[in-house]
């Protein structure tokens, strides 16, 4: 078999490769297992696919006003009436979009539900019911028992509820729990539990390899699903979660600038602590290193904390680049206006990235602010102008594509620059165009 036609045939997808197996498991109502070594965000994907393909109304109420103030202003390019609009119609109104269903920590009669008995009471003729309130108004009445079986609160969902509904540590449950959710997993249902039809069935677990407690996943069960593998990968991760999300800078550069040599180490051959890195843990790390500046902590615990979530050999290299990086200029100092010249740090890649990244999401940060009525308009367009002058300044002659992902990484998120609040960014946008249209940040 050649090469071409093995890689053809691979489980194996990257994280948005798994979110576009989701959507065609949800066009055609296929249940889709992902199976992956802990850590590499399985479950966070699946959160992710709800979130973007089955938006709350009351979760995105502030993105649709803005959506609107956008599309109603002639300058900006960027958002359309039409995006306003079909947006707006695609938000729901229900309080969540996605259940996470933990097989391993539950019992079989939690999925077919507990028989509870019941009195059933009849006319004397037994033609018809009668409340158990109005027994006083019939001389003589049949009493029957009856069952009624209670099916877990968590998957009492109305016919129109629409989202995710992920089995997590599938294989992970007993092989009794496992049989369980044959049916509710193929059928949708099971007794008298029935899942909405707008539901995405998903399910997760780690493999056998990756030392964990599981069992091996009954052929029936197997059967009713469509497998893919997930692994991990740093530029996906950076792409389509880290800087999305806004994670610390640090931990995105240095991710950046090492790739996948600490990204995913956690082995079940490791006996320390930690047992490596992951995903999930430089998500951690992320956390650790935005709350160390608020709180103050010593360096001995910061060390200490990261070389618990990733080991030794990735907290070196990470604690080492971290106090590369504390020499730059304040990202205030840019902003103000104090700071004009990146000076012999522009000979640094790695430094030139982290600063473009730390101005994009102070930007973000800032427009926030703006928008609810805590940074005056003046302000902002000094802000912004500075921002804008310090990266053609510094970026025009030799990184250029810096200067467009960062214009990039501020509309992503959605964050409107006007040309008559930045006069600045018009003559930006006319220089660019075509790189930023190639960037997807201009329609």
């Amino acid at each position: 078999m050649s090469n071409t036609v093995q890689d053809a045939l691979s489980y194996n997808l990257k994280p948005s490769q798994v979110l576009e197996a989701m959507k065609v498991a949800d066009v055609v109502r296929d249940s889709l297992m992902i199976w992956g070594p802990p850590g590499i965000g399985k479950s966070a994907i699946a959160l992710q696919y709800a979130k973007t393909n089955y938006p709350i109304k009351s979760e995105n109420e502030g993105r649709l006003a803005l959506m609107k103030q956008r599309a109603e202003d002639s300058e900006d390019t960027l958002v359309s009436m039409a995006d306003y609009e079909h947006f707006k119609n695609s938000l729901l109104d229900q309080e969540t979009n996605f259940i996470d269903f933990r097989l391993s920590q539950i019992e079989p009669s939690d999925l077919r539900g507990i028989p509870i008995p019941v009195k059933v009471f009849y006319n004397k003729d037994r033609t018809k019911q009668i409340l158990e309130s109005e027994l006083h108004l019939h001389e003589s009445y049949i009493t029957e028992t009856s069952v009624v079986w209670a099916a877990p609160s968590i998957l009492k969902l109305p016919k129109d509820w629409k989202g995710v509904i992920l089995f997590d540590e599938i294989n992970s449950a007993m092989p009794i729990v496992q049989a369980a959710s044959y049916q509710l997993i193929l059928d949708r249902r099971v007794g008298e539990l029935v899942l909405p039809d707008g539901a995405l069935i998903l399910a997760a677990g780690n493999r056998e390899t990756d030392g964990g407690v599981t069992f091996s996943l009954a052929t029936p069960l197997r059967d009713r699903m469509t497998h893919v593998e997930m692994v991990a990968d740093y530029s996906d991760w950076l792409e389509h979660f880290a800087i999305p999300n806004r994670l610390n800078v640090a931990t995105i550069s240095f991710i950046k600038e090492t790739g996948m040599k600490h990204f995913n180490t956690l082995s079940t051959k490791d006996t320390s602590h930690a047992g490596g890195a992951s995903p999930r843990s430089w998500t951690r790390v992320s956390e650790i290193e935005t709350a160390r500046k608020s709180l103050g902590t010593s360096m001995e615990v910061y060390k200490a904390l990261i070389a618990g979530r990733v080991g030794t050999a990735a907290a070196i290299d990470y604690v080492t680049y971290v106090d590369k990086m504390a020499d730059l200029p304040s990202i205030d100092s840019i902003l103000d206006g104090t700071t004009t010249d990146f000076g012999e740090n522009k000979k640094d890649v790695s430094k030139n990235y982290f600063i473009a990244l730390s101005l994009v999401q102070r930007i973000i940060e800032m427009y926030n602010a703006k928008i609810v009525g805590k940074l005056p308009v003046e302000e902002w367009s000094v802000l912004c102008t500075n921002f804008i002058n310090f990266m053609e300044f510094n970026f025009r002659e030799h990184q250029r594509e810096l200067i467009v992902h960062s214009i990039r990484g501020i509309t992503d998120a959605d964050v409107n620059i006007t040309y008559a609040e930045v006069p600045a960014f018009r003559k930006l946008v006319q220089d660019y165009g075509k790189l930023l249209r190639d960037a997807r940040t201009i329609k």
